[in-house]
Parts: C-alpha cells; sequence; structure tokens
C-alpha cells in the first residue's frame, strides 16, 4: 500500500504539467486560476493529512487507506469530465485528499 500511495502521489504531480496546457485551453483559465487548479491538489493535501489521522483512529489503518483510495478515483473523474474551472478546482482538492491521506495512511499500514 505505502508504494501505491506514493506512485499515485508522483503521478499526480507529473500528470498536471502534461495537461495544464490542454486544461487551460479547454476551460479557458487565466494564469491564476490555472495556478489555482495546479496548487488545490496540495491545498486538499492538507486536509487529507488531518484526515487521514482521523480515519486511521476511527476506522483502521486499512480503511484509512481504502478512503484515500476512493478520493484518488473521484478526483481525477471530476477532473476529467470538468466544464469550467471551479469543477477542475473540486477534482483537484478531492484528489489532494486522496494525496494527503494515502501520505498518512500508508506508511502506517
Amino acid at each position: 500500500f505505502a508504494i501505491t500511495s506514493g506512485l499515485l502521489f508522483g503521478i499526480d504531480l507529473g500528470s498536471i504539467g502534461a495537461a495544464l496546457n490542454t486544461l487551460s485551453t479547454d476551460l479557458a483559465l487565466s494564469k491564476v486560476q490555472a495556478e489555482s487548479v495546479v496548487a488545490g491538489c496540495k491545498g486538499g493535501a492538507i486536509v487529507g493529512c488531518l484526515l487521514g489521522g482521523a480515519w486511521m483512529t476511527a476506522y483502521g489503518r486499512r480503511r484509512a487507506v481504502s478512503m484515500a483510495v476512493v478520493a484518488f478515483v473521484v478526483g481525477p473523474t471530476l477532473l476529467a469530465v470538468a466544464r469550467s474551472f471551479e469543477m477542475a478546482l473540486l477534482g483537484r482538492l478531492i484528489n489532494g485528499v486522496g494525496v494527503g491521506a494515502a501520505s498518512v495512511a500508508a506508511p502506517c499500514y
């Protein structure tokens, strides 16, 4: 689990750079909006770190990792179907929650 969550974190960081030009064009994002979409994952990770610890305490390590995986699926799905800046930002924030929660829960597992 720890290796997989680290891999997902790296893939997320690498993939947004390649997708940013197309995303900015398709959604007509300003420079500030594009930067916000990129940074959204980091903001979500802050929340995810806190949630990951709380989830481990409440539900156990295995379920905490499973909950992080749900965010890894929902976030990129929202980003893939995004039709607006807000939807893209929400997808990145949710993905960030998964990154943060996995960063805390997977090493403990």
